[in-house]
């Protein structure tokens, strides 16, 4: 049996089933019966996914606090916090795909990915982690 679940999907509190997160074709392509789109839907709407991914906030966050001017760049430490911020922005962005998976990115009704204030939040801090990466692989 489909279990309810809290998701960012809409109002705060808000209960969906994962059946409910599967209507129409999510990134134009994939309909509520693909297969790929039901299992992301099974992860996403997993209880331990939210709290996964806040933990994975907090140490990211922690993580940002040993960051600072005294830390060179050879040091091990700034090698090991690029390490941990590839893991994150590789984390963060496959929630962004996966949740964009299952509820459509935009245009896929009112509970798309980006109809939701806190996924754009999320959305805009994966892209900014990711293109920051991006910029000092090529720098």
């Amino acid at each position: 049996m489909l279990q309810p679940l809290v998701l960012n999907a809409g109002e705060v509190g808000t209960q969906f089933h994962v059946a409910d997160l599967l209507h129409g074709r999510a990134l134009w392509c994939l309909g509520p019966r693909n297969p790929l789109r039901r299992a992301a839907a099974q992860l996403v709407a997993h209880r331990w996914f939210e709290q996964l991914m806040l933990g994975l906030i907090l140490a990211s966050s922690i993580q940002l606090t040993l960051d600072g001017p005294t830390v060179t760049r050879d040091s091990p430490l700034k090698q090991a916090m690029y390490i941990m911020d590839i893991f994150f922005c590789t984390a963060f962005g496959l929630e962004v795909v996966l949740k964009a998976v299952v509820m459509g990115f935009l245009f896929n009704g009112k509970g798309s990915y980006l109809r939701s204030a806190w996924n754009c939040l999320d959305f805009a801090v994966a892209a900014v982690s990711i293109l920051v990466l991006v910029l000092e692989a090529v720098s």
